[in-house]
């Protein structure tokens, strides 16, 4: 019996190349349970001082225009793509260098997380919920870190 599921490969870390982006994605719905507006505020922080970095945002949610506003306004605009929905994630998250995953306290444990770990996706996380508990035993494995906001 053929399984319906994606073929699903597990993160390989590229080569360090000074002319290729480093990807950072998150995917979790644009609305007011995650922290997109906080993770784009740090984003923008981290491209004052590393040029060739790009944030993948996949997923929509009612405040898709207010965060493509807020990244235009950051001056973040040509660095961060929103991808909207996308059909075969596990292939998108493929491709990315480091998986965050900025949330609120109103978030339990995040599929999409749990998806980035399942992959080997090395990951960074907002220090809220049970995210520290999780990252610790990530960390135990070189993989992951929470990040107080």
């Amino acid at each position: 019996m053929a399984s319906s599921y994606p073929k699903v490969r597990t993160h390989q870390p590229k080569a360090f190349d000074p002319s290729v982006p480093f990807v950072i994605g998150m995917t979790a719905r644009l609305n007011g349970i995650n922290d997109h507006a906080t993770l784009l505020r740090a984003f923008c922080e981290i491209v004052s001082k590393y040029k060739n970095i790009r944030l993948k945002l996949a997923s929509d949610g009612e405040l898709g225009l207010e965060l493509e506003a807020l990244a235009n306004e950051l001056s973040i605009a040509d660095e961060v793509k929103f991808l909207e929905n996308v059909g075969d994630i596990y292939s998108v998250l493929s491709r990315w260098d480091l998986f965050i995953f900025s949330t609120t306290e109103r978030e339990g444990l995040g599929n999409a997380l749990s998806e980035a770990m399942a992959l080997g996706l090395p990951c960074v996380v907002s220090d809220v919920g049970p995210n520290p508990t999780i990252s610790s035993i990530y960390r135990d494995n070189s993989f992951g870190y929470s990040a107080r906001c």
